[in-house]
């Protein structure tokens, strides 16, 4: 399918589609588009590139999402359409070919950073949204940078306690299942608490470069 083709897509069999996953998905991507434009203006095929490179090869976007939550981010006033040309070179398949670029205006701005400050409910999502507030770090400060890795602190503790709590309850499997079980229930904690300790170490690599900030 062409990119035009693409960016014209509004609706399938039953309208307009959203950001698959609901509501949450949907506001988390939104902060990363947003997070994507505070620099500089892109095209569309480039935020949904970099929002893949984030996500990861298993956690993809759609074209058929992606464009109804610009089009929604645009509605809103949030962000701003830019049309350019190639320049009419006829020479080229793309010729008389019009782009557009997305470009993010001070409303968007204002958007943004409350989005990044506002703490969310713990859900099976806080990891996704936590990455995406990560790689946009450098657009809040150190001391909201530090709330942000607290938070999801409290989201891994949480998990932790739980996960121990399983493995606590040793006579609630039968013999045979127990071995396979609490294999699983091992890998589970070890990804969390060396995802802990990363976030620790974070939180004070954070915290001192703040203290020695002029």
């Amino acid at each position: 399918m062409s990119r035009g083709r693409i960016e014209n897509e509004e609706t399938g069999s039953g309208g307009v589609r959203g950001v698959e996953g609901g509501a949450r998905k949907q506001q988390t991507y939104q902060l990363f588009v947003l997070g994507c434009l505070m620099d500089k203006s892109l095209h569309g095929y480039m935020l949904r590139d970099f929002l893949c490179n984030v996500l990861g090869p298993f956690r993809q976007i759609s074209w058929g999402a992606l464009y109804p939550l610009i089009r929604h981010l645009e509605r809103d006033g949030l962000i701003a359409l830019d049309i350019e040309s190639d320049g009419g070179k006829c020479n080229t398949e793309m010729s008389g070919r019009q782009r557009k670029r997305y470009r993010i205006t001070d409303a968007g701005r204002e958007r943004f950073r409350a989005m990044m400050l506002e703490p969310d409910e713990y859900t099976v999502d806080s990891p996704e949204l936590f990455l995406i507030k990560l790689v946009h770090f450098q657009y809040v400060s150190s001391e909201q940078q530090l709330a942000i890795l607290q938070h999801y602190l409290g989201y891994l503790r949480m998990v932790e306690n739980y996960i121990q709590m399983q493995q606590r309850r040793k006579e609630s499997y039968k013999n045979g299942d127990f071995t396979s079980i609490l294999r699983g229930i091992s890998l589970r904690l070890h990804n969390v608490q060396a995802e802990l300790q990363w976030v620790e170490l974070e939180i004070a690599r954070v915290a001192t470069e703040a203290e020695r900030a002029p």
